[in-house]
């Protein structure tokens, strides 16, 4: 067997120039679809195509069997009577081409369409990619990533056929209704978000979808004065109707700090040592900026960030 890009590399081309034959069986008939050396077939629209699920390649016997060649080396030259040639819509643009000859270690060069062989259909076969013109427009494409957070579905009459949904046109004649389905997928929402809004340390909640707009994160639970600090910060939030989770865990202020970070709820408080001097730090998640504020000012101050 022998790939695209040795062929092209002994002959001086590009893989481009190399037009590959691939053969497949269909439910009823074997098929040859030839594309562009450089491109893959889609497996989706050759479904489309041929209207079969069930389309697969051919095995190397069934090649052999078929062209008289191995693997490697089928070409539309030549195939027997009955087997259908498609051909992908780059390959019709082709003076001459490069093909594989039906016999080991052989290819043609200078193959001409329509004097060579012909194509019973041609078709879109294989992936778009960057620079494709557009078959509608005629503008070169670009590739850009998308997430998807929502479905629309033509259902057609599947369903309403099911359930004999029906109503009457114009003249009283009944006709089972045309149904789609549109769907926003909360969860979906979620994961979108994360994956546009994280860093290095992790999730990056903005405020309008976070889970609770602010984390209290007494750093030693076994202090007294930050423990009650930090209780007291959180029965004025909830009076205030400030949603907080509060991290009152027994564990290292560094463990809490990361797991903070991961979380990422868009403000912190921290009661830590600085209680001492009446004051608290109030961390910005997405800027990661650090505001020394006092104590008895905290909730005032949070409330009115989060309210703007």
């Amino acid at each position: 067997m022998t790939t695209v890009d040795q062929v092209a590399d002994f002959l001086g081309v590009t893989p481009r120039e190399v037009v590959k034959t691939l053969l497949y069986r269909t439910h009823d008939r074997s098929v040859a679809v030839l594309v562009p050396g450089d491109r893959e077939v889609n497996d989706v629209k050759l479904v489309r195509i041929f209207n079969d699920p069930q389309i697969r390649f051919l095995e190397p016997d069934e090649i052999v069997s078929l062209t008289g060649g191995p693997v490697g080396f089928s070409g539309p030259v030549g195939l027997p009577p009955g087997t259908a040639v498609y051909a992908d819509t780059l390959v019709e643009r082709y003076g001459g081409m490069i093909v594989g000859a039906n016999a080991a270690d052989t290819h043609l060069s200078g193959v001409k369409l329509g004097r060579d062989f012909s194509v019973e259909r041609f078709d879109d076969f294989v992936w778009a990619r960057e620079g494709d013109l557009c078959p509608r427009c005629g503008v070169s494409m670009t590739r850009t990533n998308g997430l998807e957070v929502g479905h629309i579905f033509k259902l057609g009459t599947k369903y309403s056929e099911a359930m004999h949904a029906e109503f009457l046109d114009e003249k009283g004649l009944s006709h089972p209704f045309i149904m789609g389905c549109y769907g926003f997928g909360i969860s979906r929402m979620v994961a979108a978000a994360i994956e546009q809004l994280h860093d290095a340390d992790g999730i990056v909640w903005p405020l309008s979808i976070a889970p609770v707009p602010l984390l209290i994160l007494a750093v030693n639970m076994n202090d007294a004065d930050i423990r009650d600090a930090a209780f007291g910060l959180e029965t004025e939030c909830e009076r205030r109707g400030i949603e907080t989770l509060l991290d009152d865990r027994d564990l290292s202020p560094g463990i809490k700090f990361k797991d903070a970070d991961l979380i990422g709820i868009p403000f912190r408080l921290t009661v830590g040592k600085k209680l001492k001097e009446g004051t608290v730090e109030l961390f910005h998640r997405a800027s990661r900026h650090v505001e020394e504020i006092p104590l008895g000012e905290a909730v005032e101050r949070i409330a009115a960030r989060i309210k703007s």
